[in-house]
């Protein structure tokens, strides 16, 4: 019986282990997004789930990156040199807008991990 013991308390601390090598394998990255000129740069961005956008205003005039569809993220008014940071936590695709310039659009694929 000694030794069953010996076997599950191995088997537990491999799992927990394991566990924790699964949760701590990906902690993100930060990716940015330039505004100037009145476009996102890059316009397209593929990332994974986790990872963060920052938004950085580079142009004279303020801008914002809003999501599309609902509203489900939005960066506020940014300013020029001023940025905001987002974080992506489901995969998809997040189509997003100016609203203070309509026509600015560009979209952040997110990927599962």
């Amino acid at each position: 019986m000694h030794r069953f013991g010996q076997i599950c308390g191995a088997l537990s601390g491999a799992a927990f282990s394991l566990m924790l090598a699964c949760c701590a394998a990906y902690a993100g990255q930060t990716h940015q997004v330039i505004i100037q000129k009145f476009e996102f740069v890059p316009a397209n961005l593929t990332i994974k789930r986790g990872d963060t956008v920052e938004f950085v205003n580079k142009d004279i005039a303020p801008h914002t990156a809003s999501e599309e569809s609902d509203f489900l993220w939005d960066t506020g008014e940014l300013v020029r040199n001023q940025s905001a940071r987002i974080e992506f936590t489901k995969a998809g695709t997040s189509k997003y807008f100016c609203v203070f310039h309509p026509h600015m659009k560009a979209e952040i694929i997110v990927t599962a991990n």
